[in-house]
């Protein structure tokens, strides 16, 4: 049997991934913070139970993202198929996949894909729309934004163009449920301003998770 044996709980936070301190866990999940003699009691833990239902947890949860993000993209291939031709004739010359980095599982980059839905010079034209920005801090918000083209403000609306992200949980980037991935400059901004930010990168990203759901974008 795999255990750990440390004289100081402090010890456990070391050499685990969780990347909270001890002060502040038993509060985030509800537990009474421990005295001063249960934190400086012996701890034992058995690793190999642990780690045994994680590996099997994954291995079932990659499985499910496989099989579905298959179905998927069968079942959706003619709209994908439209959307690509509609994106194609709206903004000619322009690739009708747009491919962004983004920061997924354990900090690890990759390129996430999307239909296009603004004009091809979009990132040229952002430094003169900044003074427009609705929203504080570093994302940029814009009701109108000029940058949207007349096809890909009806993707938005749809979300049909989060759909080519099925490619990116065929091949392992992602997850069909999970945190949204951000940019690598984003993320250097948030893990500064919000305190353990960085968790959310101990799972792979998905296509919709809690915020999804709850109507943020």
């Amino acid at each position: 049997m795999a255990t750990l044996r440390v004289h100081d709980s402090t010890e456990y936070w070391k050499k685990t991934d969780l990347m909270v301190k001890p002060a502040s866990y038993p509060m985030a999940v509800g537990y009474d913070v421990p005295s001063v003699d249960t934190i400086h009691r012996p701890l034992t833990l058995d690793l190999s139970e642990v780690c045994h239902e994680d590996r099997v947890y994954w291995a079932v949860r990659r499985a499910q993202d496989i099989l579905l993000s298959s179905l998927a993209l069968v079942a959706l291939s003619p709209l994908l198929l439209v959307t690509y031709a509609a994106i194609w004739i709206d903004s000619p010359g322009a690739s009708p996949i747009f491919t962004q980095q983004r920061v997924g599982r354990n900090g690890k980059l990759f390129k996430m894909y999307k239909f296009r839905t603004m004009c091809p010079d979009a990132e040229q034209k952002l430094k003169d729309l900044m003074e427009c920005n609705e929203k504080d801090g570093p994302v940029f918000k814009m009701k109108n934004d000029p940058r949207i083209t007349r096809v890909g403000k009806f993707l938005r609306k749809t979300s049909i163009d989060e759909l080519p992200q099925l490619f990116n949980v065929l091949k392992g980037d992602m997850s069909l449920v999970g945190p949204r991935p951000e940019v690598p400059f984003y993320v250097e901004q948030f893990k500064e301003e919000i305190p353990l930010y960085m968790v959310k990168h101990q799972v792979r990203p998905g296509i919709t998770g809690w915020a999804q759901v709850n109507g943020c974008t």
